[in-house]
């Protein structure tokens, strides 16, 4: 079983905001583009999946537990914020 938690960040630059997730975690973790969106595989167990949509950057956490979830949360979300600090962007997780 799985533990997921979605956060949906407004955005008109969803697209460079995923191509950057994906560019700078690629050399740490593997990233696979599927029908599903990016996929980030954490050595955890868990996943990130970033989607994009006119108006906002999908993040989609996935874990099998508690602990693995809420690390992933923390580091995507972070460096997110860290690089939309332009345009304010600000991450809530549900």
């Amino acid at each position: 079983m799985s533990l997921t938690a979605t956060s949906r960040v407004a955005t008109e630059r969803g697209e460079r905001y995923r191509k950057q997730l994906a560019s700078h975690f690629g050399n740490r973790v593997e990233v696979v583009e599927s029908a599903d969106g990016t996929v980030l595989k954490w050595g955890s167990g868990g996943t990130t999946t970033l989607t994009v949509e006119p108006d906002a950057l999908v993040m989609r956490a996935e874990a099998t537990d508690a602990e693995a979830l809420e690390r992933v949360k923390d580091v995507t979300g972070r460096h997110l914020e860290r690089f939309g600090e332009k345009d304010n962007l600000v991450v809530t997780w549900e």
